[in-house]
């Protein structure tokens, strides 16, 4: 059965139910009153009730039969001679006339009323899908993961079966739902013509143009998409405030970090690589290199134990106490204890920094360190064998003031490496929540002595990104590599490879 020929059966079977309801209440009260004036009115008002009540209830046509059949029943039941249909009167024609007009305006207040309740229940259920809109766009705190938020919840809030957001500036463009193939933004940027259900909405913030939304077949009005569109730019101007804040403070916060090594005397005796790669924008990693004397080389690394804009101020606080204190202190353990009482003073916010120092002598090869509760060291042997320090621990900067380091003593032979990180990259973690691990980091390490320090960190930092897949960085990455008389081809300064932060 076709929905028409269902349709139909529903309005029969109404028209049905509403004119034997009608007779059998003039059955009813003919019967139990017989006939009189009074007995005729009363039935007709009642008549006149259950005509409304069928076309409220059932609509136009179901009324306008039942009307009929209420005016003949009418004058069988209640019109002299009784119990016969002579239709010879004209209260007999305007019984008929006003229960039609009653059933025409019943129904059409019916239907009036069924719309306003239809519009104002779909306007409360439009109302309410802004709202989770509006919500889910106060997550994302970047443009990229805005932008995947836009569209998701097109799809998911307004049943779009495929949504698009481009940006004007970068040219990205996000998609999102089964049929997301089906609409290409760079057509429509060009002034295609729109598919059938396809809706293209400007993004505006004031009267710049941010972007455009593309929709296909989404339970929208216009006002909603004009909604969409204001809610849009407004978060999306939130976003790129906070990015460009962001930026600033990235700038300054990578200023605090070395790109090369001062000249000194002995600086063909050793070579250094450094990296570092932020979760966010800004992050709790740091590192610090410089030259104390002409033979010996100080170089540190250190990781707050927080992440983005909390661990980039105290991260810089680490630092610069770090910088001030090798220079002002007669040992390293000296320096390192005034770092931990600096950052323990005024510490309401009750953040700590590991960190591991050390100062190489670059004409004997002895490397002092001391340890704040960092990860240990892994040492390169010439022979390209690799293992982990067993290293003099400590406690983490910034918890007991009155704490005294213990320094530690490494001997380097010619062509050793040590290699310092950050636990972002043992911790590094995969789809299935692996973790890399200090071994597989020790395996990726091994054999890798014949590569410049540059190579041999590079290649430690593949072995994680294919590690790691396309999960998301959990944490902040950073890598020291200093190597004890190098090759002649590894000579020189510092190379220092600062990379950008993982889009949010």
């Amino acid at each position: 059965m076709t929905k028409t020929q269902a349709t139909s059966t529903i309005v029969a079977v109404r028209s049905l139910a509403g004119s034997l309801l009608i007779i059998a209440l003039h059955l009813a009260f003919a019967a139990a009153f017989k006939s009189s004036t009074s007995s005729a009115r009363i039935s007709l008002m009642l008549t006149i009730l259950a005509v409304l009540l069928v076309a409220i209830r059932w609509g136009r046509i179901p009324s306008a039969v039942a009307s009929v059949c209420a005016a003949v029943s009418y004058t069988y039941f209640f019109e002299q001679p009784m119990y016969s249909f002579q239709v010879d009167d004209i209260d007999e024609y305007f019984v008929g006339a006003t229960l039609l007009i009653v059933a025409v305006i019943g129904s059409q207040l019916s239907l009036t009323a069924q719309r306003r309740a239809a519009e104002a229940l779909a306007s409360r259920i439009e109302t309410e899908r802004l709202y989770d809109f509006g919500r889910a766009l106060l997550g994302p705190d970047s443009s990229n993961a805005l932008a995947g938020t836009v569209v998701e919840e097109l799809v998911r809030t307004f049943a779009a079966t495929a949504s698009a957001f481009r940006f004007d500036e970068e040219g990205l463009t996000h998609r999102a739902g089964p049929a997301a193939d089906l609409i290409q933004m760079e057509e429509l940027a060009g002034g295609a013509e729109l598919a059938p259900g396809l809706v293209v909405i400007p993004v505006m913030f004031a009267e710049t143009r941010m972007g455009i939304i593309a929709t296909l077949q989404a339970a929208m009005s216009p006002l909603a998409q004009r909604s969409v569109a204001t809610i849009t730019g407004i978060a999306l101007e939130r976003v790129r405030g906070r990015e460009m804040i962001l930026r600033l403070a990235r700038d300054i916060q990578m200023g605090f970090l070395p790109r090369s090594l001062p000249p000194f005397r002995n600086d063909d005796k050793v070579a250094l690589f450094a990296f570092i790669k932020p979760t966010y924008d800004v992050g709790g990693d740091f590192y610090s290199m410089s030259a104390l004397d002409d033979d010996r080389l100080f170089f540190a690394i250190g990781d707050v134990a927080d992440k983005g804009i909390p661990a980039a101020l105290f991260m810089a606080r680490t630092l610069t106490a770090i910088d001030i204190s090798i220079v002002a202190s007669a040992s390293l353990t000296d320096a390192m204890c005034a770092v931990n009482r600096t950052l323990c003073a005024n510490n309401n916010s009750q953040m700590f920094a590991t960190a591991l120092a050390a100062v190489l002598d670059t004409s004997t090869g002895v490397v002092e360190y001391v340890d704040a509760g960092h990860e240990p060291p892994v040492i390169i042997s010439a022979d390209g064998r690799a293992r982990v320090v067993e290293k003099q621990s400590g406690l983490a900067l910034g918890f007991m003031p009155a704490y005294a380091y213990a320094a530690g003593r490494i001997e380097l032979e010619p062509g050793d490496t040590l290699v310092f990180y950050t636990d972002g990259f043992s911790e590094a973690m995969n789809r299935d929540r692996e973790l890399f691990g200090l071994e597989r980091m020790v395996a990726a390490l091994a054999n890798s002595q014949r590569d410049t320090v540059e190579h041999l960190g590079n290649g430690l930092i593949g072995s994680v990104n294919r590690f790691v897949g396309d999960a998301p960085q959990s944490d902040d990455l950073t890598l020291l590599v200093v190597r004890y008389v190098p090759s002649l081809a590894q000579i020189g300064s510092a190379v220092v490879t600062v990379m950008e932060a993982v889009p949010s």
